[in-house]
Formats: C-alpha cells, sequence, structure tokens
C-alpha cells in the first residue's frame, strides 16, 4: 500500500487510499491508458461545454428579466451567475440519463431541442455581440466627457 501525503483530513486520506487502490487493480496497458486519458479529457470538454451553454442561458434569462428591472444588471454580474452555472452540471449529469430516456420515448422532443439550439445560441451570441457594441459606446462617450474636462474646454468640439 502507498504512503498517503498531504492528506489534510481522514476522508481525504481515504479518498486517495481508494483512488490508489483502483489504479493499482487496472492494467497497465498503455492503449488503455490512452484511450482512459482520452475519455477523461473528453467528459472535461463536455463538463466546460455544459458550464457555458447554462452560462449562456443565465445570460439571456439576465437579459430578459433587466427590460422591466435595469438594476438586475448589476445585481447579476458574470461573476454571480458563473457559480450556479458551474453548479448545475453535477445535477444535469446526474439527471441526464433519465432525461435521454424520455428524449427516446418522444423524439420529436428531442428533434425540437436540437433545432431550437441554433435559435438560442444565436441570441447568446447577439446579445455579447451587443453588449459589447454598448461598452465600446459607453468607453468612447466617457473618455471623450473626461477629455473635454481635463482640457478646460467643455463643449468645444
Amino acid at each position: 500500500m502507498k504512503v498517503i501525503r498531504d492528506a489534510s483530513t481522514p476522508m481525504e486520506s481515504l479518498a486517495q487510499e481508494i483512488e490508489y487502490a483502483a489504479a493499482a487493480e487496472q492494467p497497465q496497458d498503455p492503449a488503455a491508458e490512452q484511450a482512459s486519458e482520452q475519455e477523461a479529457q473528453a467528459l472535461r470538454q463536455l463538463d466546460v461545454g455544459m458550464a457555458k451553454l447554462t452560462m449562456g442561458l443565465f445570460k439571456v434569462l439576465r437579459a430578459v428579466l433587466s427590460r422591466q428591472l435595469p438594476e438586475l444588471r448589476e445585481e447579476w454580474t458574470d461573476s454571480v451567475l458563473q457559480a450556479p452555472a458551474d453548479a448545475l452540471v453535477p445535477v444535469l449529469k446526474k439527471y441526464l440519463a433519465s432525461l435521454m430516456e424520455r428524449l427516446a420515448e418522444n423524439p420529436e422532443l428531442a428533434v425540437f431541442a436540437m433545432t431550437i439550439l441554433p435559435l438560442v445560441m444565436g441570441y447568446m451570441d447577439a446579445l455579447a455581440r451587443h453588449e459589447k457594441t454598448v461598452t465600446n459606446a459607453v468607453g468612447r462617450g466617457v473618455g471623450a466627457a473626461a477629455q473635454a474636462s481635463s482640457d478646460g474646454n467643455i463643449g468645444a468640439g
């Protein structure tokens, strides 16, 4: 058995010991290890993609709700929205199997979901471009006003 180092709690020690034992039981075939690593990398990329998609949906929700309540943009910053977007990924993964079963029972729902995805992604891209345009326009306006006030020529063009 390997010596456990840098474990701050007994639970972490136990988790590390289980990982080491599982690794010791697996065959040391380089091709199998490479395939396993590729699979793990693909799953990590899927998690990142799911978090990005969820974050985009939260941004859409913020944009829709902030039409009636503009102050919401100040409260629901990207950093505030990122935490629930990241936390939703494990929940989605947990219930993904049952969702897939339901989609298999209702293929028309799966087709609809796939056809609506480009609409959602397009809206998120348009929203991001709009935010960038507004930010740049406001930045130029603030910069011009600051330059005018530093010159002492307020209102001079």
